[in-house]
């Protein structure tokens, strides 16, 4: 007897965890007089029991993984000290085990291994699966800016050699095999290439930084990158060299983590509500000073950013920040290193932006953030 898939889903490439992924299964061999009664699906340590339809088993992974994929609330935990960290929040891989029973409690089973990444694909798009042996976790072509912290998110089979075509820079860099790597272009230690060095091995303190004497792997300007494992994956970077504004990065439609730099001109304002208050007003009007005290206060910071004339490049981006389950704010300046505390989520507020227009080359973004705030009630 053996269980035979008339839908199946790839155990070679990555899966997106956040669409449909359904199998349908049968047995090839059910015996005589006999029918399939039920189905047994065990992942991550749960088992899910099916029923058959004529025969046939259907089963949909999506709602599964996104729970097991997600047990940290998509926060990123990762605070860098290499130049590649294995960033395993990003992905799961889990042995599927089937099991068939029939309608005598007869038995078969059949395994597989699948791999799912924080990832969504859109209908309209073309199907670009990841595949196991390297896949960016990003667009090709990305903006950075210079002195804040960055990284590409790679699925890796092993060590990675990065070079600048445009200075012929290279070196390789440490990974392991099937690893869901960040590749950092800043650190806590001497923030790689983009840490300005002076005399004698200080940091420089100057708020718009010189260039690092020596070779960069990246400098100001367009870079074209080759990441070379078992496959050659080519980025274009342009590294800007901007002093102020409100970093962000969030979770992509990637499965990776994306970054922007936002205009340093920017509106805030303080939305403040009263929860409840109690009366007071029982002495005479001599000794009354209030008729009522509150007993709670919420408050929230919004803050409105722009990023503007972004090409159709930056556009692909940026935009899904819209959608995207985590956003974190970088609390330091241009130049600080990482620390557990860079870093606090905040969220998107209710918008509609115009994220393609065909009668423009250049677009701005404008975008809305909502900022929690403690209160001292």
């Amino acid at each position: 007897m053996a269980v035979t898939f008339s839908k199946s889903i790839s155990t070679t490439e990555l899966l997106n965890a956040y669409n449909n992924n359904v199998v349908e299964f049968t047995s090839s061999a059910i015996p005589g007089g006999e029918s399939i009664s039920k189905a047994n699906i065990n992942i991550g340590g749960s088992d899910f029991e099916i029923t058959p339809i004529s025969n046939v088993l259907r089963f949909n992974f999506r709602e599964v993984v996104k729970v097991l994929i997600n047990s940290n609330n998509h926060k990123d935990t990762i605070i860098p000290d290499e130049p590649v960290e294995d960033d395993s929040d990003l992905k799961g891989s889990w042995l599927v085990t089937y099991t068939i029973t029939f309608s005598d409690d007869t038995t078969e089973q059949t395994t597989k291994t699948y791999v799912f990444v924080k990832s969504v694909e859109q209908i309209a798009n073309v199907s670009t699966r990841l595949l196991t042996e390297q896949q960016l976790l990003t667009p090709n072509t990305l903006t950075f800016f210079k002195g804040f912290p960055f990284d590409i998110g790679h699925y890796s089979d092993g060590n990675i050699v990065l070079t600048n075509t445009v200075s012929g820079y290279t070196e390789t860099r440490t990974s392991t095999a099937t690893n869901t790597d960040r590749i950092y272009f800043y650190n806590n230690e001497n923030a790689f290439e983009l840490r300005v060095i002076k005399d004698g091995g200080t940091f420089e303190e100057n708020t718009c930084w010189t260039d690092r004497l020596g070779y960069n792997l990246l400098s100001v300007g367009l870079n074209t990158i080759t990441i070379v494992g078992s496959t050659t994956e080519t980025l274009t970077i342009n590294l800007k060299d901007v002093c102020d504004g409100t970093y962000l990065k969030w979770l992509n439609n990637k499965g990776g983590w994306s970054y922007w730099l936002f205009n340093q001109i920017h509106k805030e304002k303080t939305t403040v509500k009263t929860l409840d208050t109690f009366n007071v007003d029982f002495d005479s009007i001599g000794e009354t000073y209030t008729t009522e005290l509150v007993t709670g206060r919420s408050a929230t910071n919004s803050r409105d950013l722009t990023a503007k004339r972004l090409t159709n490049d930056e556009m692909l981006q940026i935009k899904d920040i819209l959608v995207s389950p985590r956003i974190e704010m970088f609390n330091g300046d241009k130049g600080d290193l990482i620390t557990a505390s860079s870093w606090q989520t905040v969220m998107v507020k209710s918008a509609s932006q115009i994220i393609d227009n065909t009668k423009r080359d250049l677009i701005n973004f404008k975008l809305s953030i909502k900022i929690n705030q403690y209160t001292q009630m």
